[in-house]
């Protein structure tokens, strides 16, 4: 009985990463790789001089800014049918802050930076600095 559940979990897992290569295949390495897929997104997310591109994988990338009391990463992984995009703000004073999107595949990268700049903006105005 457990090897027949080992064998169904085993091709369950089989499945999965066949499906996710070919989705891969199709969605990323298609389009150039990651890095040209979303050198839009790359290019507004290393806004800042401080900005480093610290990782890129074939399914995503990390973008990390680093500052004397602050630091922010995002990171961004290509999902089956989504664009998964993770924030991570560790602001000083103001503390740690997270914050997560997901956007349908095709959404334009533009729209993409519209709404984490506006979501992010909410957030930075909504600090009260002690005041």
């Amino acid at each position: 009985m457990f090897l027949v559940i080992l064998i169904i979990i085993a091709l369950v897992l089989f499945f999965f990463l066949r499906d996710r290569d070919k989705m891969l295949s199709s969605s990323v390495d298609n389009a150039g790789g990651i890095k040209a897929k979303y050198a839009i997104l790359i290019e507004a997310l290393m806004a800042s001089s401080s900005s480093k591109l610290t990782s890129v994988t074939r399914d995503g990338f990390k973008v990390e800014c680093r500052m004397q009391t602050t630091y922010t990463s995002y990171e961004v992984a290509q999902n089956f049918g989504s664009t998964d995009i993770m924030w991570i703000g560790l602001m000083g004073l103001a503390g740690e802050h997270k914050k997560n999107w997901t956007f349908p595949e095709g959404t334009e990268q533009k729209k993409m930076i519209e709404v984490i700049n506006a979501d992010l903006e909410d957030l930075f105005n909504s600090f009260t600095w002690g005041l």
